[in-house]
């Protein structure tokens, strides 16, 4: 079985309903500057997206998380 799987298969279904409601959320109503998604068919790892802010010293700047 692959780990994305039995990580689904074996995580307590509030933990499941709660990362679906916080993507939805994020999703739903979006941070300027930041895009968040989560990765494949796996709710357990996101991907975050950075935009730094003009005129601060992270202007221009695009960060991984």
């Amino acid at each position: 079985m692959r780990a994305a799987a039995k990580q689904l298969s074996t995580s307590p279904p509030n933990a499941l309903r709660r990362l679906q409601q916080e993507l939805v959320d994020v999703t739903d109503n979006p941070v300027e500057g930041i895009k968040v998604h989560s990765v494949a068919e796996n709710i357990f790892i996101w991907k975050v997206a950075i935009f730094g802010a003009p005129g601060t010293i992270y202007q221009g700047g695009y960060f991984k998380a």
